[in-house]
C-alpha cells in the first residue's frame, strides 16, 4: 500500500516540476520577445541617421552596428554586410534577408513581429529620404504596439 503512495507522490512531483520549468522557460521567451523588440531605439537611431546624414545605406548602417547593442546592432551589421555583397539585388530584398538572418532563427519573436521589422525596407532605396523615413516611423509604431503586446503578455 505504501509503494503505491510513493510512487503517486513522485509521479506529481515531478509533473509539479516540469510544469514549473516549462512556465519559466515560456515566461523567459516571452520576456525576451520585448527585450528584442525593444530595438526600436536602433530604428530610430536609423531614421535619424538618414534623414540627417544623407549618407549611402551601406555606411549609416555600418555606423549602426557599431552604436547600437544586441539584436538591433546584429541587424545593422548583416544589412551593411548584404548592402555591400548585394550589387545586383533590390535593398527591400537586402533588408528582409538581414532580418531574416540576423533575428529569425530561434527568436522568441513572433512572425508578425518580424514582417512588421521586414516591411522597413519597402521603401529603402527607392524614395527620397523623407519617404523612406516615414516608412520607417510606421514600422517603429507598429514595432511599439507589438512591444506593448509582449509586455502584456508576459504580466
Amino acid at each position: 500500500m505504501m509503494d503505491t503512495f510513493a510512487l503517486k507522490l513522485t509521479t506529481a512531483a515531478v509533473f509539479v516540476l516540469a510544469g514549473a520549468a516549462g512556465g519559466r522557460w515560456q515566461a523567459g521567451r516571452l520576456a525576451e520577445r520585448g527585450k528584442r523588440l525593444e530595438l526600436i531605439g536602433g530604428m530610430r537611431l536609423f531614421q535619424s541617421e538618414i534623414y540627417y546624414t544623407h549618407e549611402r545605406l551601406e555606411t549609416v548602417a555600418g555606423r549602426l552596428a557599431s552604436a547600437c547593442q544586441g539584436c538591433a546592432s546584429r541587424l545593422f551589421l548583416r544589412f551593411a554586410e548584404e548592402l555591400a555583397g548585394g550589387e545586383n539585388r533590390d535593398t527591400e530584398e537586402l533588408w528582409s534577408g538581414a532580418v531574416s538572418r540576423a533575428l529569425g532563427k530561434d527568436t522568441p519573436l513572433k512572425p508578425a513581429d518580424l514582417e512588421t521589422l521586414k516591411s522597413a525596407g519597402v521603401r529603402l532605396g527607392k524614395d527620397d529620404i523623407r519617404g523612406q523615413c516615414s516608412y520607417i516611423e510606421k514600422t517603429i509604431k507598429e514595432l511599439e504596439v507589438r512591444l506593448g503586446e509582449a509586455r502584456q503578455d508576459c504580466g
